[in-house]
């Protein structure tokens, strides 16, 4: 296995490496590897609900601060923000692509109530996935 030091970056991304995440500390190669396992293992687990950050840094091997810290120096948003706009994106595009009824959409996306994804998808995109699909039909 390669030690930090061992990882070459190039020039246009060393910014990333030397940016202060509290004032006090800066991000090591290993921690920009560890958010892009976190953003990968939700990515895999996007259909489900995000049980805890307590959960989720257990699984990633950090402490819930530093997965937090981490995530938003690396991404610029929470692990849950995060989450929320890859949910809405596939939705979206399950809404304008598929068939797929909008309650199996919310099940796909993770939202175990169809309510509160039709309330969320509304926030995000300004009106419901159902207007959405026909408007697509109408086009």
């Amino acid at each position: 296995m390669k030690e930090d030091n061992d990882i070459k970056v190039p020039k246009n991304e060393r910014s990333l490496f030397d940016s202060p995440l509290n004032g006090k500390t800066k991000l090591t190669a290993s921690d920009i590897l560890l958010a892009h396992r976190i953003k990968e293992l939700l990515e895999k687990n996007i259909d489900e609900k995000v049980s805890s950050l307590k959960e989720l840094s257990r699984l990633v091997g950090v402490n819930e601060l530093k997965l937090k810290t981490i995530f938003r120096s690396v991404f610029n948003s929470s692990v849950y923000k995060w989450v929320s706009i890859q949910r809405m994106m596939k939705a979206k595009e399950l809404v304008l692509d598929t068939d797929t009824p909008i309650k199996e959409i919310s099940m796909l996306t993770g939202y175990s109530m169809v309510c509160n994804f039709i309330t969320t998808f509304k926030k995000h995109y300004g009106c419901s996935p159902g207007k959405l699909r026909k408007a697509r039909s109408l086009s």
